[in-house]
């Protein structure tokens, strides 16, 4: 019986996948997707849980996938979209704190409480985005893997 390696050594893969996006994206330049990426917490744990995805689905394309990694996969990319919804509640919060500041006063809305709010705002959304593009492309892969391995038995 074959050892399946399926957990944390796939999260250790997972990291260094992200470490090379992040890097690539650095040389090239890409700076306004490296700080889309790199926002905060919520988006780097996306990153490394999108990683350690990838990581599964590729040991399992390259050796073939066993049951315990088809569940880790099925969980990981389910965890994918909770964590962008949870990105999503925590940018809301951060926008509805700076919600009074910017009507305390009577004239013109206060422009550092403007940009709190949208900054919130902008993060929520952007976690969404990213939880659930990255879930979209996970479960395609999945389903490419299922398809084949059903073709195989």
């Amino acid at each position: 019986m074959r050892r399946d390696p399926t957990g944390a050594a796939d999260f250790c893969f997972g990291a260094a996948i992200t470490g090379l996006v992040i890097s690539v994206l650095a040389v090239l330049r890409l700076e306004t997707i490296l700080s889309l990426l790199s926002r905060g917490p919520i988006h780097f744990s996306l990153m490394i849980v999108a990683g350690t995805a990838a990581s599964v689905l590729l040991r399992s394309t390259l050796r073939g996938q066993t049951k315990r990694a088809r569940t880790f996969s099925v969980g990981i990319v389910g965890l994918l979209p909770l964590l962008g919804f949870l990105g999503t509640i925590v940018g809301i919060m951060a926008a509805l704190r700076s919600l009074p500041a910017l009507f305390d006063d009577a004239g013109a809305p206060d422009q550092a409480a403007l940009n709190g709010l949208l900054s919130g705002l902008a993060g929520a959304f952007e976690t969404t985005m990213i939880g659930l593009s990255a879930a979209v492309v996970a479960g395609i892969a999945l389903t490419l893997l299922d398809t084949r391995d059903a073709g195989n038995g």
